[in-house]
């Protein structure tokens, strides 16, 4: 349990750390984000962020949102089956240590938000009962950040060095991804991770009745850092199929 503890410390530590960067006015993601995200990060939180926006096909209520995600590289730590918790945990300090120059050129990166945890639920998909959901072993749990391309760097990231461990996976999602999103606000410990599981339930639900195609069999838990309003935010995605 030491190390769950850890990793939550450095968590909120960088955490608060990117709070401290201010909005300098000198960059613009139109077509990106929606206003109101655009005001509740700083441009520089914004530039670590996975980008999307908002598809035309809203659901008539307020209860979740589709998003079109641009083309991005992700580092991901795969971890063998262990206790969800411990999982997601390992799985986050690999990745870290990932971007804090454990890879084949020494290269450090800034952390990127928001830190995503994906898990595999059993055959069945989310419980449909709106319990917690079940999840399936093994090697059904990996934590992901983004690698953010540098507009107008003669030297993006476009071949990111590879890791020196063999559960890191450098990757490309060479196309645009939609996704189903839900939010909601939550305090970053243990507990959270069942939250999200039970999220996750709730949310499936409502894309059934809906008559969403998506991937029921997985889906992200993805943890923000706090802006201007300093609270933690949680989102649940499901991929579109």
């Amino acid at each position: 349990m030491r190390s769950t503890y850890y990793v939550l410390i450095v968590s909120l530590v960088g955490l608060a750390t990117a709070q401290e960067s201010a909005k300098d006015g000198n960059v613009t993601y139109d077509g990106f984000f929606t206003e109101a995200w655009r005001n509740e990060f700083s441009d520089k939180q914004l530039s670590r962020q996975p980008k999307w926006k908002l598809a035309d096909d809203q659901p008539s209520t307020e209860d979740y949102e589709v998003r079109e995600y641009a083309p991005a590289w992700f580092v991901t730590s795969h971890t063998p089956c262990l206790e969800q918790v411990r999982a997601m945990t390992d799985g986050y300090m690999q990745a870290y240590l990932y971007m804090n120059r454990r890879n084949s050129n020494y290269a450090k990166y800034e952390l990127t938000y928001p830190i995503i945890n994906k898990a595999e639920f059993d055959a069945e998909g989310p419980d449909k009962s709106n319990k917690v959901a079940r999840v399936r072993c093994p090697d059904r749990f990996s934590v992901s950040f983004y690698l953010p391309h540098e507009v107008g760097n003669d030297d993006p990231y476009d071949n990111p060095p590879r890791g020196v461990v063999e559960n890191i996976v450098i990757g490309e999602q060479s196309d645009t991804v939609r996704r189903f999103v839900y939010g909601y606000e939550d305090v970053h410990n243990e507990a959270s991770v069942s939250n999200c599981n039970r999220q996750a339930s709730l949310l499936a639900v409502k894309l059934a009745a809906d008559g969403r195609l998506f991937n029921a069999k997985s889906y992200y838990c993805a943890v923000y850092e706090p802006g201007e309003s300093g609270k933690i935010g949680f989102e649940v995605w499901f991929d579109e199929i």
